[in-house]
């Protein structure tokens, strides 16, 4: 579905009617948002679907709490794809590029202060991911 973002938007815009986009991305968005609940409910039991599948217990469970951490960054990463689709349709590319070059630059200053300053360890690169993708989404 956010593949047909890259078709329609630019269709919106050279039809002259570049608020569908807008109306495109929030379907997305919300279809979307839908079709991740059976992902996430997956990544809830992760660490027991890897025991099952005969993974060590300990690595299973340290499996199952990163991807419960990382859940946040699932929507995260949809809102920023749809968001950059929308960008790139409405030429707004310096902006997009601007946005990412920040959000890249001060990622890995998010993981020291998650894995190693506030002493989350392995979890703490989940949480960062999560923080930096978001963080995308509230400076577009």
């Amino acid at each position: 579905l956010i593949s047909a973002l890259r078709t329609l938007c630019p269709q919106a815009v050279g039809a002259e009617k570049p608020n569908l986009c807008y109306l495109y991305a929030q379907r997305a968005f919300v279809l979307i948002l839908i079709a991740l609940i059976p992902c996430v409910g997956l990544q809830v039991v992760a660490g027991e679907v890897l025991q099952v599948l005969g993974q060590p217990k300990h690595i299973s469970q340290m499996a199952g709490s990163y991807c419960v951490r990382l859940i946040p960054q699932l929507y995260g990463i949809v809102g920023f794809t749809i968001l950059q689709r929308v960008m790139q349709a409405l030429d707004l590319n310096w902006s997009n590029l601007i946005i990412c070059a920040c959000v890249c630059a001060v990622s890995p200053a998010v993981l020291y202060l998650y894995i190693v300053a506030l002493d989350f360890g392995y979890l703490g690169a989940a949480w960062a991911a999560s923080t930096y993708n978001w963080l995308y989404i509230v400076v577009a």
